[in-house]
């Protein structure tokens, strides 16, 4: 079930990128913003981690053409780039 719906999220992103990422976002902003609290909380305020969490999504979609769901889920994916983003940000 959950790679059909990273499949309507990326092709949505392609044909219309805002609605695609307003959905991207409402499926897995939580997870972004609980990896990068996990990570910088410590050291950072609210709004760091707000501008940290909005990078994660802009780095997804700037690397939207490599993204292979037979390699990883658009969880997996996210994650990654929120524990990194997160790293940097620290």
């Amino acid at each position: 079930m959950r790679i059909l719906k990273d499949e309507k999220i990326l092709r949505l992103l392609k044909k219309d990128s805002e609605a695609g990422m307003d959905l991207l976002i409402e499926s897995y902003g939580s997870l972004a913003k609980y990896i990068v609290c996990q990570k910088i909380s410590s050291v950072c305020n609210e709004q760091d981690i707000e501008e940290c969490v909005a990078d994660v999504f802009v780095d997804f979609y700037m690397q939207i053409e490599r993204v292979d769901l037979k390699k990883g889920s658009l969880k997996g994916y996210i994650s990654t780039i929120a524990r990194r983003r997160a790293i940097d940000k620290f």
